[in-house]
């Protein structure tokens, strides 16, 4: 049974949810639905995984379709920022300092999220007959209405972390995510063009590959960490005092394939404009060439985020400050450069497992051209998500009594 706690902070979560879903169906005003529902039929390898992360409001123009893209995006800027800039670095070592931080985070969402929504704004006024009363109050109240909806749901995410079981941002994208595949999934079977021996396949499939993604991530290395011993009792070490390190074998996490899915955008886009503009046919291999592309794109971020999650230095230095140490490897530089060499070689097997979740399922829809796959970024974050959600809200073991 859960606890007390668990069960409100669960309530309260599913309380924030349920307002979310409800926002995702509000769209923007002035919005003609059926020129808006042929547009994103013509357009869905473009704008298939906004739509799958948003809980489909990139489909509705909702004025959630910006999602929480606004504030990861403020949020990883940040990052980038304190591991670059020495006077923000030191920020982290204070409490009061990382407040501040999170506010220059939050007034730089603002920042992004009207830039985003003006841009989005142009862009529904480029599409013929989809903006009813085109012109400034349309800009006006696009612009009001999406950045509102962004820092709402921004707000909605931090209640969460707050006040409900935490990691209120992949909690919004995993509704999103699974909220969009039932849909799917029901739209499909509505359609009765199913083959029963296809979809057996492909949930077997789908299955398989979600067990792989739990067990690998929950793999972990671990580097056994030993602390100094002030007082010794008869001259016996034998009950040193030691610790672990645990190292995931995908370190960046989710970063390299969301930095990834928004870098495939701009070729999609351009490869949308040459083929309405120009009548060019990229039809033959174009998908595969997507595909690579999306594979070199997380590779070059995998290594590129290593630096943003774990810093090599930073552990060394708290190791160094609590009187901890791994046995045969001297304290300061040389542990920072042995952890350094040890998370570049896990980071290179975490790699390609990544590549390989992201695109496979790519790979499966090109199979199976009946039936549209969920996104490898979206089914890793789902199961990533699950799996810390579980953690969070399964009951404590009871102790045995002997």
């Amino acid at each position: 049974m859960l606890s007390k706690q668990k069960l409100d902070r669960l309530m309260f979560t599913l309380g924030v949810i349920v307002i979310y879903r409800f926002a995702t169906f509000v769209s923007v005003p002035g919005i003609d639905m059926n020129v808006l529902n042929s547009f994103y039929a013509n357009n869905q390898n473009i704008l298939g995984i906004f739509n799958s992360i948003t809980g489909g409001a990139v489909s509705r123009c909702s004025i959630m379709a910006l999602s929480l893209t606004p504030y990861i995006q403020s949020s990883i800027i940040m990052q980038l920022l304190v591991s670059i800039v020495p006077e923000l670095k030191a920020f982290k070592k204070d409490s009061y300092q990382r407040r501040k931080i999170a506010q220059y985070s939050r007034l730089l969402t603002v920042l992004i999220a009207i830039g985003q929504s003006v841009a989005v704004c142009i862009g529904l006024e480029n599409i013929p007959g989809l903006v009813i009363n085109p012109g400034l109050m349309f800009k006006i109240t696009t612009v009001v209405s999406i950045v509102s909806a962004s820092l709402l749901i921004m707000w909605l995410s931090e209640r969460i972390s707050e006040r409900g079981i935490g990691n209120g941002s992949n909690i919004i994208i995993f509704t999103g995510i699974v909220s969009n595949t039932v849909g799917d999934v029901v739209s499909y079977f509505a359609s009765a063009q199913y083959n029963w021996m296809t979809v057996l396949a492909i949930g077997s499939i789908v299955f398989c590959f979600m067990i792989a993604i739990v067990f690998f991530e929950l793999i972990r290395y671990i580097v056994s960490v030993f602390f100094k011993r002030s007082v010794h009792i008869f001259g016996d070490d034998s009950d040193q005092k030691y610790d672990s390190l645990p190292i995931k074998i995908n370190p960046a996490g989710i970063l390299p394939a969301m930095f990834a899915d928004n870098g495939m955008i701009i070729p999609n886009v351009i490869i949308a404009i040459l083929q309405s503009k120009f009548n060019f046919n990229f039809s033959f291999g174009i998908e595969y060439f997507t595909i690579f592309a999306k594979a070199c794109l997380i590779a070059f971020f995998s290594v590129f985020c290593l630096s943003i999650v774990m810093s090599p230095e930073d552990v060394a230095e708290n190791m160094k400050s609590r009187g901890a140490y791994i046995n045969g490897v001297a304290e300061g530089t040389q542990t920072a450069n042995y952890l350094e060499i040890l998370l570049n070689q896990i980071s290179t097997i975490g790699c390609f497992y990544l590549v390989f979740v992201t695109i496979f399922p790519d790979i499966l829809s090109l199979i199976f051209k009946g039936f549209r796959m969920i996104s490898g970024t979206s089914l890793l974050i789902a199961v990533m998500t699950a799996t810390d959600i579980y953690d969070r809200i399964s009951p404590e073991p009871k102790e045995l009594s002997e």
